[in-house]
């Protein structure tokens, strides 16, 4: 997947491209500060209810190019991150 700091070269128009985020914890510190509009999945890779959210997530992710930017944080990897959003299950989604 992509890891990438939200505002690089397209910090004018939301998810240019359609498609969602990695991001580590400086990143969703980016995308909060951006003020831009952000549609944020945490999970953890072994949930099974993250799993099948993983398709839907993609499509939703297409459905909305140009419209609200879409990212997701692994909480296995950025821990911290997770929960300095209060982050206590998976999934859990935050707009």
């Amino acid at each position: 997947g992509i890891i990438a700091t939200p505002g690089d070269d397209d910090n004018l128009i939301s998810n240019p491209h359609g498609i969602s985020i990695h991001l580590d914890g400086n990143g969703l510190e980016a995308a909060k500060q951006s003020g831009l509009p952000w549609f944020i999945k945490y999970y953890a890779p072994w949930c099974g209810h993250c799993q099948r959210l993983a398709p839907s997530w993609e499509q939703m992710a297409k459905d909305l190019k140009r419209q609200v930017n879409v990212g997701e944080v692994n909480c296995d990897d950025h821990r911290d991150a997770c929960v300095n959003n209060g982050v206590h299950g998976f999934p859990t989604l935050k707009l």
